[in-house]
């Protein structure tokens, strides 16, 4: 991934949220929650700042990046993080 470029949020994501909150199994009052690993949680970090918590309650992430603190996020044609570059040294 360039510096600079930004990373768009999938729509589906917010979709399949919808989704789960129609189901009638599932006590979605509070929002729903979801964990993620790796990129995933980076995602749901993402989301996270996006997203009313009427719809996404509670977030778990384990072994996350945080690459759109790197190269900015991309949400519905609108930026949410322009992102910062960060350099790193290696001794």
């Amino acid at each position: 991934i360039r510096v600079g470029a930004l990373i768009p949020v999938n729509t589906d994501f917010e979709e399949s949220i919808d989704l789960l909150q129609k189901r009638i199994d599932i006590k979605s009052d509070k929002g729903i929650g979801i964990c993620g690993i790796s990129k995933g949680g980076d995602i749901a970090l993402t989301l996270a700042s996006i997203l009313p918590p009427s719809k996404l309650g509670a977030i778990a992430v384990m072994n996350t990046l945080i690459s759109s603190a790197v190269v900015g996020t991309n949400y519905k044609g609108k930026v949410i993080s322009k992102g910062r570059m960060m350099i790193l040294v290696l001794l």
